[in-house]
């Protein structure tokens, strides 16, 4: 009977924990979305009182109608090119369903805490499998930032899928590194997202800086 209990414990606690790393993957998701979803708007709005700017500056600097219409015809071009690519991701919804999810988790930590039976816990289980469906499923950079802020403890290496059994400096071992090389593909997601943000915010930019540019020298 204690045997069984035991057992019951075992597989009670592996299951919270497996849905905790869950729910924290899930959170990261969605302020991951939330991120973009803010960067690509404050783009869009910078272009946008760009065009305004440029469309004033034209009008009081340049009597040539022409290269006004041009000036303002390609801004609204890529204004609009930028709004239909910030809808096509739909970072909103996603970070809604990444929310809901999280959420929902929660709630089912709080319901596996309290029950005392395998029954209910198979029961649990099959309504984690439920949850899931809320949303899709989160990138891999959203679990690297979960290992990377709380890494793995030793204790869950010690027993492989494979049922093989480590001694405890072989699992602390295994476990340095396998939290050693997460932290590194994070740190290089991080790198890859700053060098992205950066390039693109120079593609939108310098347009900008160009057209204004040119007006002032046209005005000279």
């Amino acid at each position: 009977m204690a045997k069984s209990e035991a057992e019951f414990a075992n597989r009670k606690n592996a299951f919270i924990n497996k849905v905790s790393k869950t729910k924290y993957c899930r959170i990261n998701a969605y302020k991951r979305c939330c991120e973009w979803r803010s960067f690509l708007v404050f783009l869009s709005f910078i272009y946008n009182i760009g065009l305004v700017v440029i469309s004033i500056l034209s009008i009081s600097l340049l009597r040539d109608a022409f290269v006004l219409n041009v000036i303002v015809a390609i801004l609204s071009v890529v204004v609009f090119a930028i709004s239909l690519f910030v809808s096509s991701l739909d970072y909103g919804r996603k970070a809604n369903e990444y929310c809901r999810c999280y959420q929902a988790l929660e709630e089912l930590i709080r319901e596996t805490n309290s029950i005392d039976s395998l029954t209910n816990l198979c029961n649990i289980e099959e309504k984690y499998n439920t949850i899931l469906s809320f949303s899709i499923n989160h990138d891999e950079c959203d679990y690297w930032k979960l290992i990377s802020e709380y890494p793995n403890g030793y204790q869950s290496f010690i027993c492989k899928d494979d049922g093989t059994v480590l001694s405890e400096e072989e699992a602390k071992k295994e476990c340095d590194s396998f939290n050693k090389s997460i932290k590194k593909k994070y740190n290089e997601y991080l790198a890859k997202k700053i060098v992205f943000m950066l390039v693109l915010t120079g593609f939108i930019f310098y347009p900008l800086y160009i057209g204004i540019v040119k007006l002032i020298r046209r005005k000279k």
